[in-house]
């Protein structure tokens, strides 16, 4: 390669990298626009660090720990979704993620989440214990499995709220609802 073209190479990474540190994407060439934008960290999406885990700039609170589930993300308003956080067991084998929404829209999400799980062609099942209260649908799974998710639907004082959970049965079976009731707690104190 010649020094004209190495330079020239040079200057185009070099507007490309600054386009996209800026924020410019106009003015990238259209396979650099194709690129996946950089995720916020949750600093820049509005959470900071509080004595027991992160707090929104909404006031919503996500704990280091709830029950024997441990945080392992927080995530950034998105549509009507204030804010929310992702708990998991100590296997990685249940995964909570706790939502916060707008005052009087959960009952909504909850029907978003319905018809697109049932769009999506999985089967709605009807089970005891905890999960019968909520909205629940099989994933996937075998013989000796079935993956299943519920939602739950919840309104607080200020603010309502969801409460996912991604668990296979019968393995979590015994799990399922003192993880649930350890999140529900977190919220009531939060009210």
């Amino acid at each position: 390669m010649t020094f004209r073209a190495a330079l020239t190479r040079w200057h185009r990474v070099a507007a490309i990298s600054a386009a996209l540190a800026f924020g410019c994407t106009a003015a990238l060439p259209a396979s650099a626009q194709t690129a996946a934008p950089s995720v916020q960290n949750e600093y820049e999406a509005g959470w900071i660090n509080d004595a027991q885990g992160m707090r929104h700039f909404t006031g919503f609170r996500c704990p280091n720990e709830v029950g024997g589930l441990t945080r392992s993300k927080v995530m950034p308003t998105v549509n009507s979704r204030v804010a929310s956080c992702i708990y998991v067991d100590e296997t990685g084998g249940i995964q909570v993620v706790v939502s916060a929404f707008q005052q009087g829209t959960a009952r909504r999400e909850a029907g978003k989440f319905k018809t697109g799980y049932q769009a999506a062609g999985y089967k709605e099942l009807a089970l005891s214990g905890i999960a019968a209260s909520g909205i629940t649908f099989t994933t996937g799974g075998n013989q000796n499995r079935m993956l299943c998710e519920t939602l739950w639907p919840m309104s607080g004082k200020n603010a309502d709220y969801t409460v996912w959970i991604h668990y296979s049965l019968p393995f979590h079976e015994q799990a399922v609802e003192p993880a649930f009731n350890a999140v529900v707690e977190m919220l009531k104190a939060q009210n």
